[in-house]
């Protein structure tokens, strides 16, 4: 039965629709919540996919590095008050930066640094319990990560806020879903 095979087919797609479009909501509400644009994100969680960084492990490192960030800028304390210290970073001025813009400072900043144990530390208290693997990402400076940046918007994956909208559910754009 062709009909019956179209409908399995249509059914399928409209699944997988579905699920790419709860993906894009919940990628552009937690760039919203860490205040990095949707784009810088999407680029961000390509490179990490090229260092073998899961998705969930970047964000969770960049929420911990912008929330560290700002302890060490406003209470001057915190596991990273200290360490910003250390490099000659200047805390307020970090805070002040895009999240993705912070990480390319913080790159450079553990680029320069010799020993595998102390670029390990650092990390961790930027990034958290996912420092470790964040180290893969950064090890080419902001030099690499913007270099892998750029291949997500070669590759034509990097989703800006307003491609963003056009996928999210409950949007005019979003096929058989009702708005509300």
């Amino acid at each position: 039965c062709w009909v019956c095979l179209g409908g399995v087919v249509v059914g399928a797609l409209l699944g997988i629709y579905k699920q790419q479009a709860a993906a894009i909501d919940q990628t552009a509400k937690f760039s919203d919540s860490i205040g990095i644009q949707t784009s810088a994100l999407t680029e961000l969680r390509h490179a990490a996919a090229l260092s073998g960084v899961a998705n969930k492990d970047l964000d969770k490192s960049l929420e911990n590095m912008t929330r560290r960030t700002a302890d060490a800028a406003f209470k001057g304390t915190g596991p990273l008050a200290d360490t910003l210290k250390a490099l000659q970073i200047n805390a307020q001025d970090l805070n002040k930066l895009k999240p993705d813009e912070q990480l390319g400072v913080m790159a450079d900043a553990l680029s320069g640094i010799e020993s595998q144990s102390e670029r390990t530390r650092i990390a961790y208290e930027l990034f958290g319990k996912s420092g470790t693997g964040m180290l893969k990402v950064i090890e080419g400076g902001a030099a690499g990560i913007d270099a892998m940046r750029a291949e997500a918007v070669a590759l034509g994956i990097s989703l800006d806020r307003i491609d963003a909208n056009k996928h999210t559910p409950n949007t005019p754009n979003t096929p058989n879903t009702p708005n509300t």
